[in-house]
């Protein structure tokens, strides 16, 4: 038998976040926010691997969830940059 346990709502749960997914939220928000201005370059793979504490495949299925974003794009053998935005007319 199952039996269901109801935990209390409180202001101290913080919902489960995956790492790709605080990687590419932290990303964006510099992105938004003006840290990361169009054309920097991102840390690199091995720098996001020991900041977030992370595999390879964490931080490369970030980098194509903000490439499909369209908010970076990548250079091989290079880095990852910020797109540049395009102007609004």
């Amino acid at each position: 038998m199952i039996r269901l346990v109801h935990l209390p709502r409180s202001a101290n749960v913080v919902p489960y976040i995956p790492a790709y997914q605080r990687i590419v939220n932290d990303i964006a928000g510099e992105i938004a926010s003006g840290a990361l201005a169009p054309g920097a370059k991102l840390p690199s793979s091995r720098e996001l691997q020991n900041q977030y504490e992370v595999s390879h495949m964490v931080v490369r299925t970030a980098m194509t969830i903000l490439r499909d974003r369209g908010l970076v794009y990548s250079v091989p053998g290079v880095g990852v940059f910020v797109t540049e935005k395009l102007a609004r007319t």
